[in-house]
């Protein structure tokens, strides 16, 4: 890192969520506007601008739990994709 970079020395590059419905949950986040990167039954690899991966991983036994983090988007009028399903 130069010395006139001030951006700080650390960022995420990956990500991970557990889902009991990867297909579904990977679908859902790529409404948003992530590129999927690789996937199977058994998981799945979003990409997001900046080089940061969300990695959806099956997990049968994951209940519903609050996961929080903001999205950010270019033009969010454009982003916006009407009535997601849940």
């Amino acid at each position: 890192m130069s010395s006139d970079d001030e951006r700080p020395p650390v960022w995420i590059g990956h990500m991970a969520m557990h889902t009991t419905k990867v297909a579904e949950s990977s679908k859902f986040m790529q409404l948003f506007g992530m590129r999927l990167v690789a996937g199977g039954d058994e998981f799945s690899v979003l990409e997001m601008r900046g080089g940061t991966h969300l990695v959806l991983t099956a997990d049968e036994e994951s209940t519903l739990v609050k996961c929080s983090f903001d999205l950010m988007a270019e033009d969010l009028d454009a982003s916006h994709v009407g009535d997601l399903p849940v």
